[in-house]
């Protein structure tokens, strides 16, 4: 990765703006060159997807057209925040369900789980699917 992209992505991490996302089964996370930066701060996320693109439109007045598109697509935006949400809430309850120590995403290529918490020490491990409906 360039150096400038990675100074940028740093100070973006450090104002937990951006987060750089591994399978929750990476042995080593930190060399791991499956990792995604993805963006977590929801206010950030709604902006770029919704309002950003349609800047000069709310700038002429024309909210209808804006508000037709976030009616549209809010609901996949949901659908990511409801994932989020859920592995939290696994990991607030973790004593509840099998005792674990790492909870996240896994991916490989085309396959992905949303859910995956691990146990290390029993190699017990639990997989979810997470969908939001309206």
């Amino acid at each position: 990765m360039h150096a400038t992209a990675n100074k940028y992505l740093g100070v973006l991490s450090d104002l937990r703006i951006v987060k750089r996302d591994v399978p929750v089964t990476d042995n080593n996370p930190l060399k791991s060159k499956k990792g995604l930066y993805c963006m977590i701060d929801e206010f950030f996320l709604f902006w770029f997807r919704f309002v950003f693109p349609k800047r000069a439109e709310l700038e002429m007045g024309q909210t209808d057209d804006v508000f037709k598109t976030i009616e549209t697509g809010i609901s996949r935006f949901l659908a990511a925040t409801y994932e989020k949400v859920s592995l939290e809430t696994l990991w607030k309850y973790r004593n509840r369900t099998i005792p674990f120590d790492l909870v996240g995403r896994w991916w490989e290529r085309n396959e992905e789980i949303d859910i995956v918490a691990v146990d290390t020490n029993s190699d017990a491990i639990l997989f979810g699917e997470v969908k939001w409906t309206e």
